[in-house]
């Protein structure tokens, strides 16, 4: 069987690619997930912390890559197929996929934490506002003072 140079050529090119940027995108989750690490309850419904299973997805794809490139690697230094073509391309679509997955997942991170903090600077001013309304409405309450020597 005649050994496809090109397609190893492009699985050892494309891996490393697909690995940084499941490496990117998990510093992305683990910041995200820090900085909300702080308003998750390990009783409150929730199994794991958030950040978490983005974590997992990207540390998949790196995992994957990983062997997706020694698997290439290993095809050019042999110079015959060391996998079928068929798993390995679906091996790179699962891979694609776990990454969108993942970086899906940090991107509702971000949008959860930022949402968050605007509803809270929202809530703290209508808080303000509250106070204020009810101070006016007790100055408005109020007798005068009354001037002394009056009476």
């Amino acid at each position: 069987m005649a050994i496809h140079t090109d397609f190893w050529v492009v699985v050892g090119t494309a891996a490393p690619v697909i690995a940084l940027a499941a490496v990117v995108s998990t510093f992305d989750a683990l910041v995200i997930g820090a900085r909300t690490q702080v308003e998750w309850r390990p009783h409150g419904g929730r199994r794991f912390p958030p950040g978490l299973w983005p974590y997992l997805g990207n540390a998949a794809v790196f995992l994957l890559q990983l062997l997706l490139f020694i698997i290439s690697l290993g095809s050019l230094a042999l110079d015959r197929d060391v996998a079928p073509l068929g798993p390995v391309l679906l091996m790179e679509a699962l891979a694609l996929f776990a990454l969108l997955w993942a970086a899906a997942g940090s991107a509702r991170l971000r949008w959860r934490s930022v949402y968050r903090e605007a509803y809270a600077k929202q809530a703290e001013a209508k808080q303000a506002e509250a106070k204020r309304n009810a101070r006016d409405r007790q100055s408005d309450q109020d007798p005068p003072p009354s001037e002394p020597g009056q009476a």
